[in-house]
């Protein structure tokens, strides 16, 4: 809300966590799990306990751009 940005497509490697293509019954089940169960609910493979970071890539949307990047760059507060 901060940055006017939507969510279109969050992903952990080649796995795709959401999109917002994506089945509606998926999203409502995975939106309140962790991001450490949801790597796991998606991948199928445990995130070992000792792991401590796990590295997302994210698109986000919004109404004036493309992608929420140049939004986020551009932000006069970020200089």
């Amino acid at each position: 809300d901060e940055f006017g940005l939507e969510l279109t497509m969050l992903s952990h490697g080649v796995s795709i966590l959401y999109s917002f293509f994506q089945n509606k019954k998926k999203t409502k089940a995975r939106m309140p799990m962790s991001m450490r169960q949801l790597v796991t609910e998606v991948t199928g493979k445990e995130v070992p306990p000792e792991q401590k970071y796990l590295i997302f890539e994210v698109m986000c949307s919004t109404g004036e751009f493309q992608n929420g990047y140049r939004h986020l760059l551009n932000d006069p507060r970020k200089r």
